[in-house]
């Protein structure tokens, strides 16, 4: 017979089928559940689905281990214990063969009555605070609440003093769990007390950023910024591969001094999940306007940090890079004919001119626009609010001329 076939339910969550005898083959997951001496209790999982077992100490062990990927046969009694399904009094144990395949997990949001005696998956997953710092185990077992951090699904972990992830240090931040699904509900109906059995340590699955490194420039790259201000300078890095179905980076292009180690860089850019970053030469210009005047040069190092909101790795190598300051064509600074401030720029950026301007535009250093004003003006009061932190170049044209400045936004 076909597990799935035991498992009909009633409006109480029992099955329609309980109390009667029933034979069914499948694949043993997880090994046994109870200590030496005490009996069986296991889980076997056919095409259709799984069904528990239980069969106390003073009952025959049929000369049966169970272990993990063996395919039986099993015969017992359908009953429940507080709504799990399972066989027992089991009068029947057949052992197959050994090293069966294994399914692939289910992967679900939180444990329901589907992952009943089923293998399940459930990814971005983080404990309700406080975190333990191990998985303790006392008396026959403990349990620990978890959630989803995408769908906010909560369920609880169960660990048994068999398995070996008892007393082991529990992960950090946000991980992946798989398990067997099971339930301890109390009374009628049975349809709430779901939990997840890790079957072992290689169960718990933390999120992790595959390692990657920088591509160019390359280490001790010399870029002189001169001539026309729209040439541009590529930043280009390997992608940070997403390991154990842990969400794609972004990235954050970073510059220190040659002796910094980037907890505080000079400057940071955030390239979001791409892995080129793209600057004119007017940019860089405008940007290190302060130590990087005409005729001088800066030398910085410069690495990339990923983050998948769950964890950040910096790429394995950090490259210094010169910039020689030469003549940079068509740039004059707006500071001679407004006065903008405040810079930073909290809330707002408020631009005051000498004479009328006949345009203004906030380019992000990607050379993204992402605010353009196209109408005359002497004052203007510009909102900066929900625009990223970092650095940005103010653009202001008046009387045929073009005028650039750097503004930093620093929103609270």
């Amino acid at each position: 017979m076909k597990i799935a076939e035991l498992k009909q339910y009633d409006a109480n969550g029992l099955s329609i089928s309980r109390d009667s005898l029933f034979e069914v083959t499948g694949v043993v997951y997880g090994g046994n559940t109870r200590s030496a001496g005490s009996g069986y209790s296991f889980t076997i999982i056919d095409e259709t689905g799984g069904i528990s077992n239980y069969a106390p100490a003073v009952a025959s062990t049929f000369g049966y281990t169970a272990t993990q990927g063996d395919s039986i046969l099993m015969r017992g009694r359908l009953t429940h214990f507080n709504g799990l399904h399972q066989l027992d009094f089991l009068d029947t144990i057949i052992f197959f063969k050994s090293n069966a395949q294994l399914k692939t997990p289910v992967v679900k949001n939180t444990v329901d009555e589907e992952a009943e005696n089923d293998l399940v998956q459930i990814n971005n997953v983080q404990f309700v605070a406080p975190a333990p710092p191990t998985w303790g185990v006392s008396g026959s077992g403990s349990n620990y609440k978890v959630y989803n951090t995408v769908t906010n699904d909560t369920f609880e972990i169960r660990i048994l003093p068999v398995n070996n992830l008892a007393n082991t240090p529990v992960p950090t931040g946000v991980f992946n769990v798989v398990g067997l699904g099971g339930q301890y509900d109390f009374s009628s109906p049975y349809t709430s007390g779901y939990q997840l059995f890790p079957r072992d340590i290689n169960d718990i699955i933390v999120n992790e950023i595959g390692d990657f490194d920088l591509i160019s420039p390359a280490n001790n790259t010399t870029i002189q910024l001169a001539g026309d201000p729209a040439q541009t300078a590529q930043i280009v890095w390997s992608n940070a591969e997403a390991l154990n179905s842990s969400p794609a980076s972004e990235y954050t292009f970073m510059l220190d001094l040659p002796t910094g180690d980037f907890s505080n860089p000079v400057a940071s850019f955030d390239a979001g999940t791409d892995t080129t970053l793209t600057f004119t030469y007017g940019q860089l210009a405008d940007a290190f306007s302060a130590t990087l005047t005409p005729g001088n040069s800066l030398t910085l190092l410069w690495t990339v940090e990923a983050d998948n909101g769950n964890m950040t790795k910096m790429a394995q190598s950090q490259y210094l890079i010169t910039f020689e300051r030469g003549v940079i064509d068509g740039i004059i600074s707006a500071t001679q004919i407004a006065r903008i401030y405040p810079n930073p720029a909290t809330s707002v950026l408020n631009i005051e001119m000498n004479e009328e301007a006949q345009s203004m535009e906030l380019i992000d250093m990607t050379g993204k626009s992402v605010m353009k004003i196209n109408e005359s003006f002497s004052s203007r009061q510009v909102s900066v609010d929900g625009l990223k932190n970092g650095v940005y170049v103010l653009k202001i044209e008046q009387n045929g001329k073009q005028y650039q400045s750097r503004v930093v936004i620093q929103n609270r």
